[in-house]
């Protein structure tokens, strides 16, 4: 090693006194030596390996050595990891992931890539060889990873270096692991395991330079674990005037077991998170420590102390406390705070010490409450990819936040992201980017991906993401966070097909095919080609789901027989669709590299459960009530016994329908619909005044409260040859009324009936039905379940919405629910 090293020296000290030259030139004749200086611990030889595959690539080589001009490639690094790094080297955060490129012409050509610590060094080479050989990973994978068509590169001298704008960036929803790297390659110790996640990861996560320094999340149950009852039980809640204990994790179906919070006040609570902190600080090297809350709906301490003190300031009390006693190690070492649930705002006054980092979920608002009750600001942000089936492409809030966290010192970034790359790979290649040099401009990093991703089908492509993001309808936040959700406050889009499809038209999938076809025409047979055919069949079975929607809502109107069987066939043809997408999505795996989301063997698809695109099942009852429209005429082919059932007679029996009170929305967001029972209805309208704003959460002080109503039919016995037939008319001026209908335990993110109406300012009616038949549905497969054993019951379910639009909107309507009897 000695012996190589003063070569290496030798060699360097050679090129400084060579005559000055403009450039290093690496061709497919190049002999390229790679060699690693400083500590590596057991990561060594990783990051050579990295540089010389993409080399190798990239020049069209089978190895390394070449008869033309040799070039040295020095990979160095400071210190192993953070902890260690030199003083003078280290003064802020940011130079944690710091690093120098440096191209030294001359006899013996060097390029050095030199880095704090060994995964600084190895952000260096995944920058180099973006930005001056020109690889591009724009997903995980094989068909992720874009190679340059040149195969001679020019460096031009000089000496770069770069440090990221926010210095702790974790996505969660990614699945990291390559499993591509061979088994005995893992090591369970070392650098390499601390950090497993740029080593073991696919090249695209190494480019996307993830950095996990600080994330304080859900870690009370890790401080205060169920256990700790048989030895400190006074550290456990107060409820109901006796001491609260979680019920065990392995009968708990509702996660209880960890919904709640310690008794703050009491001071071995504080004891035990300062010894855990400094165990966390001087044995295990963190960075933050975590104070974060449970999730759920957490049980809160009711002794007398805490409630004299007040929530939540016996727990911003309890924070305070640990990080005073642990103040001897900032900085930089930090504690965590998640403002999130019953802890999201800060109480009055509150200054928190300096020590302590406040991760802020749900957007500006809370952010500039956060703003004066603590010194250290980090963003958690909800950004997923599934959740939504059009494309949300929202370039513009991620460029707008980019600069946000650049002028409000916001250092710290954490995102929820479960994507899908054929609409989300362009979004993350830029915010990956920007978190690094929030300069960079989404339009010119949109250019580059499609550049990469897509060669001579570039244009249409980019028209394509220019087109969605275009379409995004959210607010952008001038001088704050913009939610990269599109929809307006209290009327979010996530998980929420009928509010993303309602904003769709159909010459938005005109305009997509347009440019998918044309991008299919320009890419070469290969990779690109294939990229283009991944998009494809994501936005088609987009298309074909936005179809469906438009089918249920013809469906659900009172139309005549006429056009019955024609609907039922479209409505065939649909799902047929649909399923053949799905069989093309499986057979492509490749699509979901390093994503959460699949397509199982039962054809579904992972991102549809509890909160489900419900379309192809509401589709079906839709059939059903194309059929009671037939009677007897000849039905269409291809039709379940279930199905056909519906042309049988059928006894019409009314179930007077009952009300319920309001429906499930937020209360302090909502009022009652007035209502009147009559003989086998029930008549709503809206109350004499809709000026009524939501005083009850400033964010939305702006918002007009909406009006609510839920209606079931009385308990029936449930029988196989039953259906519901449930009526709403309506007339309506000035306000959007939306219509839920489900049966049993179902809620509305299972509706199997639903309809939505814009009243435009001249007053309108409506006049929907829906057929249902009794189906408890599985919560997890969203496939019906058995119906229970004889002499169960069950009842139908009717929600309405009215949001108004304006302070003297109005809504007057009746509700019938008659049970056939086949």
């Amino acid at each position: 090693m000695r012996c190589r090293l003063a070569a290496l020296l030798f060699c360097l000290a050679a090129a400084s006194l060579a005559p000055a030259q403009d450039a290093v030139v690496l061709k497919a004749d190049s002999s390229i030596r790679i060699v690693e200086y400083g500590n590596f611990e057991n990561a060594r030889g990783w990051l050579a390996e990295l540089l010389g595959k993409y080399l190798m690539l990239s020049l069209g080589k089978s190895g390394l050595d070449g008869k033309g001009e040799s070039v040295t490639f020095v990979l160095e690094a400071r210190a192993p990891e953070w902890p260690q790094i030199p003083k003078e080297f280290m003064r802020e955060a940011a130079d944690i992931d710091a690093f120098e490129i440096e191209v030294r012409p001359g006899v013996s050509p060097v390029v050095r890539i030199t880095g704090n610590t060994v995964l600084a060094t190895g952000f260096g080479v995944m920058h180099f060889l973006e930005n001056s050989i020109g690889v591009t990973w724009v997903f995980p994978g094989d068909l992720g990873v874009c190679l340059p068509e040149r195969r001679e590169f020019t460096l031009a001298a000089g000496r770069l270096r770069q440090s990221p704008q926010v210095v702790s960036r974790l996505y969660t929803g990614f699945v990291y692991r390559d499993p591509g790297i061979p088994a005995r390659c893992y090591v369970y110790e070392g650098l390499v395991h601390r950090e497993s996640v740029f080593f073991y990861s696919y090249d695209y996560f190494k480019s996307a330079r993830p950095q996990f320094l600080a994330s304080p999340s859900h870690n009370m149950i890790n401080l205060f674990p169920p256990e700790l009852e048989k030895t400190v039980p006074d550290i456990f809640p107060m409820k109901d005037g006796k001491r609260w204990f979680p019920p065990d994790k392995a009968t708990d179906k509702v996660g209880a077991w960890q919904a709640w919070h310690p008794c703050y006040t009491n001071p071995k609570t504080v004891e035990i998170a300062v010894r855990k902190a400094r165990e966390a600080f001087e044995k295990q090297h963190a960075y933050c420590f975590s104070l974060g809350i449970n999730d759920g709906r957490r049980v809160q301490c009711q002794c007398d102390e805490c409630k004299k003190i007040g929530w939540p300031q016996s727990y911003y009390q309890f924070v305070t406390k640990v990080a005073e006693q642990v103040k001897d190690f900032y900085p930089p070492h930090l504690v965590g705070v998640l403002a999130y649930g019953d802890v999201a705002l800060p109480p009055k006054d509150l200054k928190l010490p300096e020590n302590v980092l406040v991760m802020v979920t749900g957007g500006t608002d809370r952010f500039k409450e956060w703003t004066a009750a603590a010194s250290i600001l980090g963003v958690y942000e909800y950004a997923s990819g599934w959740g939504y089936w059009v494309p949300n492409i929202p370039l513009k809030a991620v460029e707008s936040n980019a600069q946000f966290y650049r002028r409000s010192g916001v250092r710290f970034y954490r995102s929820e992201m479960h994507p899908f790359w054929a609409f989300d790979a362009p979004r993350l290649f830029i915010q990956t980017h920007q978190l690094w040099d929030p300069e960079l401009k989404a339009e010119e990093l949109l250019r580059r991906f499609c550049g990469a991703a897509y060669g001579p089908a570039a244009a249409p492509m980019r028209r394509f993401y220019t087109y969605w993001s275009d379409r995004w309808d959210g607010t952008i936040v001038p001088d704050g966070l913009t939610m990269q959700d599109p929809g307006k406050p209290l009327q979010d889009q996530w998980r929420q097909p009928l509010r993303q499809f309602r904003q769709r038209r159909p010459e938005d999938y005109a305009t997509s095919r347009e440019c998918l076809r044309a991008a299919a025409a320009a890419a070469p047979k290969g990779p690109a080609a294939d990229r283009v055919a991944m998009v494809e069949a994501f936005l088609e079975d987009s298309a074909t789901l936005y179809d469906m929607y438009r089918l249920i809502g013809d469906m659900t109107d009172k139309a005549p027989e006429a056009g019955a069987g024609e609907r039922i066939a479209r409505a065939q043809v649909l799902v047929a669709q649909r399923r053949d997408g799905l069989v093309k999505m499986k057979s492509h795996s490749e699509w979901f590299a390093g994503s959460s989301m699949t397509v199982g063997d039962d054809l579904k698809p992972s991102w549809e459960t509890w909160d489900a695109m419900n379309f192809p099942r509401v589709l079906e009852n839709g059939i059903r009530g194309e059929l009671l429209r037939l009677g007897k005429a000849a039905p269409p082919e291809g039709l379940s016994e279930s199905l056909r059932m519906c042309l049988r007679p059928a006894k019409a029996e009314p179930a007077k329908p009952q009300i319920s009170g309001m429906t499930w929305y937020y209360p302090w967001a909502s009022v009652a619909l007035e209502t009147a029972q009559e003989e086998n209805a029930i008549r709503f309208k809206t109350t004499a005044r809709t000026d009524q704003r939501i005083t009850e959460r400033p964010a939305f002080a702006e918002r007009r409260k909406l009006h609510g109503l839920a209606v079931n039919s009385p308990l029936a016995p449930i029988r196989d040859n039953d259906l519901y037939v449930v009526e709403v008319t309506a007339t309506g001026r000035q306000g959007f009324l939306s219509i839920s209908v489900s049966f049993g335990s179902n809620n509305r993110s299972r509706a199997e009936g639903f309809a939505l109406t814009d009243f435009s300012d001249k007053a309108g009616s409506v006049s929907k039905r829906f057929v249902l038949p009794p189906t408890f549905l599985n919560q997890s497969t969203l496939e019906a379940d058995a119906l229970p054993k004889e002499g169960s019951n069950g009842l139908v379910y009717v929600h309405l919405l009215w949001d108004p639009s304006t302070d003297d909107s109005s809504l007057d309507g009746t509700c019938r629910i008659t049970r056939l009897t086949f």
